[in-house]
């Protein structure tokens, strides 16, 4: 199965690289901005604010490269000849396996290269002012220790997008709709964020666990609920497909 695994991320690779190098190009270029148009206390602050859009465009960042042709195999019928070669499960499981490990790998490449374009390539305009910082949970830890803040939040940030690539992988096999299936894991990013922001919980948002500088309030325990709610619509949407007798 590894060397299936191995073959499927060979077929990948062209969207692999194109979404790679898009967008390490578009942090790059943002960071550099923001490095030459504001003050910052810490330069962890410049690479959070040039890669901000990698975290509102996760959700299509992972869909779209990955999801796109497995879209068009569920609604092309592709799967019922897959039986004549081989078990449908294990085709759906290369596919899954395959697209999680692009997705993955891409996001923490394109958020770990700008982290080191920040921290040590560019040099910003510190704020000249005996202020400490904001007061959020991991702020010291943030503060001096930045690589290893940023690669951990870049590794967990590439897990998030894990679960939206999970979404949009499901939502392929149960919809032939390719606005439903490729935009559905945008669009409950979007509506989380509003309702919770409207229930004035917004530390209970999946991206407050990505974005933690982002809610005062935020702390690992607040931000598993964001995680149980993303785990309770992928339950849902499982158990769904196999109704549909697809799993």
């Amino acid at each position: 199965m590894l060397k299936s695994i191995g073959r499927e991320i060979n077929r990948l690779k062209i969207s692999a690289i194109i979404a790679l190098a898009l967008g390490i190009v578009i942090s790059i270029a943002v960071t550099v901005y923001w490095s030459h148009s504001m003050e910052f206390l810490f330069k962890i602050e410049m690479w959070e604010m040039g890669t901000e859009w990698v975290v509102f465009l996760l959700p299509l960042f992972v869909s779209i490269p990955f999801c796109y042709e497995f879209f068009f195999e569920v609604k092309d019928g592709f799967l019922k000849n897959v039986c004549n070669r081989t078990h449908i499960k294990k085709y759906l499981q290369i596919k899954y396996f395959s697209g999680a490990i692009c997705s993955f790998v891409t996001v923490f490449l394109i958020l770990f290269t700008s982290l080191i374009v920040a921290l040590y390539l560019l040099d910003i305009n510190f704020i000249s002012t005996n202020m400490t910082n904001v007061d959020f949970v991991f702020a010291t830890f943030r503060n001096y220790h930045p690589l290893l803040y940023g690669t951990l939040l870049s590794l967990w940030t590439a897990l998030v997008g894990v679960i939206f690539f999970t979404m949009t992988y499901f939502l392929a096999l149960v919809t032939s709709n390719i606005f439903i299936a490729l935009t559905g894991a945008f669009v409950y990013f979007i509506v989380e964020n509003f309702v919770l922001a409207i229930l004035s919980v917004p530390e209970f948002r999946l991206v407050s666990t990505v974005d933690p500088t982002s809610v005062t309030s935020f702390t690992p325990l607040t931000g598993l609920v964001g995680v149980a709610l993303a785990s309770f619509c992928l339950i849902a949407l499982i158990l769904f497909s196999r109704k549909k007798e697809i799993l």
